[in-house]
C-alpha cells in the first residue's frame, strides 16, 4: 500500500473543480510508484515482453475537489482473477475524509502475441495483495434502447498512449466535456466504465447518450467504450 500527496494546481481544473482525467493520472501516478516500490515498473514489464491495459474502472465521487486543495492517494493491490487485476484507490482531503473511492481492473496484455493473457506467477508474486476492496462488485453496463449522438471529437496526436492507442483518461475528458456542454450544472457522482474496444488508427470519435445522460458510449466504426453515470445536480452540493 502507498500514500501519495497532492496540490491540485490550476491547471489540473475546469472551473476551480478537478478534471476527472486528472484525477485519474494522479491515481494512475500513485499505483505507478507502488508498483515500481514492489519492484514491477512499466519499464521493468516491458523487458519481459507485458504490459498493463485498464479494462474497467469504478468510480465513487463524493464531492468535486477543489483549486488548490491539498489530496491524498492511497492505493493497493487487492486480487488477481483470471486474466484480470484488481487494484483500489481512495482520495482523502486534508482532514482525513474520503471524497473518491475507485476500483480500476487490469489486464495484462503479451506484447509479442498482442492478446491478454493469464497473469503468470513471475509477475503476480511480485504483488502484496491487501484483501480490501472499495466495492462488493462492479456491475454491468445496462443501455438504454434509445440513445443518439451528442457529440464529437477529434483525436489528436496528444491522445496516443506509448502502446499505440488513445490514452484511457482521455475518454472521461471527452465524457467530461460532453456533460459540461449538455448538462452544466450536473455533478458526475458515480462512473461505472469498461473499455471494449482500443480506439488505433482513427481521427474522430461519437459520443453517444441517452436523454438523462446515465448511458454514455465513445464510437468509432464500433462502441469503444461503455459508460453508466449517475449525477447529481452541482448546486445542491455542499462543500
Amino acid at each position: 500500500m502507498l500514500s501519495l500527496d497532492f496540490h491540485i494546481h490550476g491547471f489540473y481544473c475546469y472551473k476551480e473543480m478537478l478534471r476527472l482525467n486528472n484525477l485519474i493520472n494522479l491515481m494512475l501516478e500513485t499505483s505507478g510508484e507502488d508498483s515500481v516500490k514492489n519492484g514491477v515498473s512499466f519499464e521493468s514489464l516491458l523487458t519481459e515482453g507485458y504490459t498493463w491495459v485498464i479494462s474497467k474502472w469504478k468510480l465513487e465521487i463524493k464531492r468535486p475537489i477543489m483549486k488548490d486543495e491539498k489530496i491524498s492517494i492511497k492505493t493497493w493491490p487487492s486480487s488477481f482473477r483470471k486474466i484480470y487485476a484488481f487494484r483500489e484507490y481512495q482520495v482523502s482531503d486534508k482532514n482525513g475524509d474520503i471524497v473518491v473511492k475507485a476500483t480500476a481492473v487490469f489486464v495484462l496484455v503479451d506484447l509479442k502475441e498482442k492478446k491478454s493473457v493469464l497473469i503468470p506467477d513471475k509477475v503476480a508474486l511480485k504483488y502484496n495483495l491487501i484483501n480490501q476492496k472499495n466495492f462488493n462488485k462492479i456491475e454491468k453496463i445496462i443501455k438504454p434502447e434509445k440513445i443518439s449522438i451528442v457529440d464529437e471529437f477529434k483525436i489528436r496526436p496528444t491522445n496516443i498512449d506509448i502502446n499505440g492507442h488513445v490514452n484511457n483518461s482521455v475518454y472521461l475528458d471527452w465524457i467530461e466535456n460532453t456533460i459540461n456542454a449538455n448538462r452544466p450544472k450536473a455533478f458526475i457522482n458515480e462512473i461505472n466504465m469498461i473499455y471494449k474496444k482500443e480506439i488505433r488508427n482513427k481521427d474522430r470519435v461519437f459520443i453517444k447518450a441517452d436523454s438523462n445522460f446515465n448511458y454514455m458510449e465513445v464510437s468509432t466504426d464500433s462502441v469503444n467504450t461503455e459508460i453508466n453515470l449517475k449525477l447529481k445536480n452541482l448546486e445542491q452540493l455542499v462543500f
